[in-house]
């Protein structure tokens, strides 16, 4: 009786070892594992480590935009907002005016909240890696957002590929005027995407530049990408080169809007072939009359939505989808580069028109409806 006694003791000792190993498990994902999967999570699926993700009702999101001003940027905010509502997650939007203090403080409220990620769209890409190591710190993953933050480590980044966009502005100036005197207005020296764009800006230029066919008669950084600025900047150029300006190669319609300004007052504009960027209503009515030759237009509908869809991936633990990578001083981020396209008068119903970005009576409000290219 002992043994039998002994036996059943031990039989039931083992079953309740196994019924322990049988039971739930916690997600055991090494956090030092490199992240293979590239697929967007879908709600309610399981990670590879077969714990049970973060249900998307429960995910909380954070954007911090350097400001609100631009018309591209509040669009994003609208963009995203609608996108959270339709998806069912938390969103938290804050802009901070173009002020780097007030967007730390604005950050640190924002993962105050409990947010899973921010997104950040950075005033000064040079100073806001503090926020990014306060945001990790408290275990909240960073996506950057169109224009990149430099020396740390970020978890995913999305924008448009802006070293190709500042070669786009200057190949298209090189075709209309192959050679001559440039004026290049660059934006805020505080950016990223300056820096960027006048990389790709001077690898078209400079072959002219080094045979002597183009002449950059000024180079300058618009602070705040303001149009005031870039109308003042214009005007000295103007000035100092006695009207001698045949190309202005600029990076924002905004910019692009005060420089016109300045090329009217000496009854200039409409001459001088000029670019920019964002595709902003007023721009696309410039490009029209005929004073603005072309804008780079950036989905930014998309791009909203690429940056959303990456926020909820990471705040599932999943990589998200990736076509590139991009230095930032401290290590290659993986992101994500949807394509932009060339805007002018000739394709304005292909591109803007054809997306519903603007309508043809909004770009065409200041042409007598019967010249509209539609009613011909």
């Amino acid at each position: 009786m002992k043994r039998l006694m002994s036996w059943m003791c031990m039989v039931l000792l083992v079953s309740c070892l196994f019924a322990g190993c049988s039971g739930s498990t916690k997600d055991t994902t090494a956090a030092g594992s490199t992240a293979a999967d590239t697929t967007t999570a879908e709600e309610g699926s399981t990670d590879a480590a077969g714990g049970s993700e973060k249900s998307i009702a429960d995910i909380k999101v954070g954007v911090s935009f350097s400001q609100l001003a631009q018309e591209r940027l509040l669009y994003e905010k609208e963009l995203m907002e609608a996108y959270a509502k339709e998806k069912g997650f938390t969103l938290y939007v804050q802009g901070a005016d173009g002020d780097e203090a007030t967007q730390m403080s604005q950050c640190e409220n924002l993962v105050a909240k409990g947010i899973d990620v921010l997104v950040l769209h950075p005033v000064n890409g040079y100073t806001a890696s503090e926020i990014v190591k306060m945001a990790h710190e408290a275990d909240v993953k960073v996506l950057i957002y169109d224009t990149l933050v430099l020396d740390c480590d970020l978890d995913f980044y999305v924008s448009f590929d802006l070293v190709e966009c500042g070669r786009t502005y200057a190949q298209y100036c090189v075709d209309q005027v192959p050679s001559g005197n440039y004026l290049v207005l660059n934006g805020d020296a505080t950016w990223y995407a300056t820096a960027a764009q006048k990389q790709g800006i001077y690898e078209v230029l400079q072959p002219y530049i080094d045979d002597g066919s183009i002449n950059v008669i000024a180079y300058y950084n618009c602070e705040g990408f303001n149009t005031d600025v870039a109308m003042g900047y214009t005007e000295s150029a103007l000035t100092a080169n006695q009207n001698a300006i045949d190309a202005i190669v600029c990076i924002y319609d905004g910019m692009s809007q005060g420089a016109i300004a300045a090329l009217e007052e000496q009854g200039m504009a409409g001459t001088v072939p000029i670019t920019g960027q964002d595709a902003e209503l007023a721009a696309c009515q410039r490009i029209v009359e005929g004073t603005q030759s072309m804008t780079v237009y950036k989905p930014v509908s998309k791009l909203a939505k690429l940056a959303m869809d990456a926020a909820l991936s990471l705040a599932q633990g999943q990589m998200p989808e990736s076509n590139g990578t991009t230095n930032n001083g401290y290590g290659d981020i993986p992101s994500y580069f949807p394509d932009f396209h060339i805007v002018t008068k000739e394709n304005m119903y292909d591109t803007v028109i054809a997306d519903g970005f603007h309508t043809e009576a909004e770009i065409y409000a200041n042409i007598p409806e019967d010249q509209w290219p539609s009613k011909q």
